[in-house]
């Protein structure tokens, strides 16, 4: 399908500006290069909650879990990603047994040799595959947050599947050149309480679909999709799963 105008626009702003630096801006203005607080603040602008189910503190910790996440991918040193990440209190590292542990060996067969002895665990993979992702132009320097091109979508599910369905009622359209999206994730940190979990324990979930275009270093936009589940355990927001659709092959993490 066609683009939108005002995300067409951002695209080329996103392909023909190269920054060095994580910055934000609209589909119209260009802005100046962004610190934390302010991709925070464009954020809270994208939050859609149309059953009213964010108290004050559940929407003021999803901004801060999306911006925080943004920020780190935008690093050129990769300990600033993996020091968030292995400070929140709502995941853990992947474990013998569990089913993206699977995954994560085959990534390990899929590097062979070229993975050092020292990054077979993986809390070192992720610093491996950081530190690949950003010698190949992967770090994310830029997001688009205008209302064509990022949105925080926030609902009720009450199943997997109702989830799922309730994170794609709303999309935007990027298509890469052949039409063909590229799609690729390494899951490192797994939920303390899975979604099946908080389902049983609460009877429903509280969950985020967050969409946002973004830039890589390279020059090539993504959009960066990232399913997100409220666990009260530990007052947190937890990612499902993460997709990108772009020109590149970068595979995400986390």
């Amino acid at each position: 399908p066609e683009q939108p105008p005002q995300l067409a626009n951002a695209i080329e702003v996103l392909r023909n500006n190269r920054i060095e630096t994580l910055e934000v801006w609209d589909a119209q203005n260009y802005a100046e290069t962004a610190s934390e607080s302010a991709l925070t603040a464009l954020l809270e602008q994208r939050i859609a909650d149309p059953e009213n189910v964010l108290s004050g503190s559940m929407k003021k910790e999803l901004i801060r879990h999306i911006a925080a996440d943004l920020h780190a991918r935008g690093q050129a040193d990769p300990q600033v990603y993996i020091s968030l990440v292995a400070s929140d209190p709502c995941t853990r590292w992947v474990r013998e047994g569990d089913l993206a542990f699977r995954s994560y060996q085959g990534w390990l067969a899929e590097q062979g040799p070229g993975v050092p002895d020292g990054s077979k665990t993986p809390a070192a993979a992720l610093e491996h595959t950081l530190e690949m992702t950003i010698t190949g132009g992967g770090r994310l320097v830029g997001a688009a947050i205008d209302e064509d091109c990022a949105f925080i979508r926030v609902f009720r599910a009450r199943s997997m599947q109702q989830m799922l369905d309730k994170a794609e009622q709303k999309s935007i359209t990027f298509q890469p050149p052949g039409g063909t999206p590229s799609i690729g994730f390494l899951k490192l940190r797994m939920p303390r309480n899975g979604f099946e979990d908080v389902i049983r324990r609460d009877g429903s979930a509280v969950c985020a679909a967050v969409r946002v275009l973004v830039k890589m270093e390279n020059g090539s936009p993504l959009l960066l999709a990232q399913d997100l589940m409220w666990d009260e355990d530990c007052d947190g927001w937890v990612c499902i799963r993460v997709s990108r659709r772009g020109w590149k092959k970068v595979r995400m993490v986390y």
